[in-house]
């Protein structure tokens, strides 16, 4: 979804009326409610692109941007939480490593470790599946940040985790995360593959009523045009006409169209400890950064140099860590 979208989304979300009068733009009629975020505007007309001078830009880092996304946070879409481990050391790393990774090839030694922040964002996804009827379902995603990969251990440890207003952990340089289009763009990714079961499952059944469908037009023309060819060739052109549309209505009928709206999201903040293992081969050795939660109390899923996949079995092929499905 590009940053149009994703505004068009937001600004419904808050109760505005949204209308887009041309390519690369939006016109925004905001409730009374939030005239005031917004300067005391009550009509924003955006702009996504480089046309149209008269109208307000909105792009990655504008003013208008800021204030839609703290808009987001005050209307409960967008927030932030800090989780607060007990302990945030990590004790016997080669050891906690072997058991969440192999390397099929090299031998990980740990060089040594350093604490600092990390993040994760917590998403609901309202998703609708819509062909001649309308199904509605929400997904909930954790995606690290970081590594834009799902993190499906922070879900399922949910409910034993608790949340704080404010950091209590040492002081640390503080996450600086990608854009929030990114992060948006990121959790659709995730959100893809989420929802690829369901999805085939859906197809699966449209396609079979589908077919069924066509099959009954087919045999009710064959029949009508058995029946007209006895009579005569006058109207066969128009029985053809008809027997088309009516294929077509049927699918048109059973297409499906997927629609995804950002129900909330929640950004969360914990410490990590970064560290850094040299895996050694007997061609040579590489380094690379694995991350310790304190809070899950396990590393954090790694992503393949090739794929960006994430994979817990790997092995180096030319100074880069392969998943088993991109190694030789």
């Amino acid at each position: 979804m590009n940053l149009q979208s994703f505004a068009e989304q937001a600004f419904t979300a808050l109760g505005a009326v949204v209308e887009p009068p041309a390519p690369e733009t939006l016109d925004v009629l905001l409730p009374q409610t939030w005239i005031d975020h917004f300067g005391g505007r009550e009509f924003l007309p955006l702009r996504f692109g480089d046309e149209g001078a008269s109208r307000l830009p909105m792009s990655i880092g504008s003013t208008l941007l800021e204030q839609l996304i703290r808009a987001l946070s005050d209307r409960g879409l967008l927030a932030k939480a800090y989780l607060n481990p007990l302990h945030c050391q990590l004790a016997d790393p080669e050891e906690k490593l072997s058991r969440k990774f192999h390397f099929a090839n090299a031998r990980p030694f740990c060089q040594g470790e350093v604490l600092e922040e990390g993040a994760h964002g917590l998403f609901t996804f309202k998703v609708s599946y819509l062909t001649d009827d309308q199904q509605e379902r929400l997904y909930r995603l954790a995606i690290d940040l970081a590594s834009g990969l799902e993190n499906k251990t922070l879900l399922a440890q949910w409910d034993r985790l608790f949340l704080d207003a404010e950091p209590t952990y040492p002081e640390v340089p503080r996450f600086q995360g990608p854009e929030w289009s990114v992060v948006y763009e990121r959790s659709l990714g995730v959100l893809q593959n989420v929802i690829k079961e369901d999805l085939q499952k859906i197809r699966a059944t449209q396609e079979k009523f589908l077919s069924r469908d066509l099959q009954r037009i087919e045999d009710y023309y064959k029949d009508l045009l058995a029946e007209e060819s006895r009579k005569g060739e006058q109207h066969r052109e128009a029985i053809e006409r008809d027997h088309q549309k009516k294929a077509l209505d049927a699918r048109e009928k059973y297409r499906l169209t997927v629609n995804r709206t950002l129900v909330n999201g929640l950004i969360v903040y914990e410490p990590r400890v970064r560290t850094l293992v040299r895996l050694r081969t007997r061609d040579g050795e590489i380094e690379r950064s694995f991350f310790w939660d304190p809070a899950l109390k396990e590393f954090l899923d790694a992503p393949c140099d090739r794929c960006h996949n994430a994979s817990r079995s790997f092995q180096v092929e030319d100074n880069r860590l392969l998943c088993t499905d991109c190694g030789g």
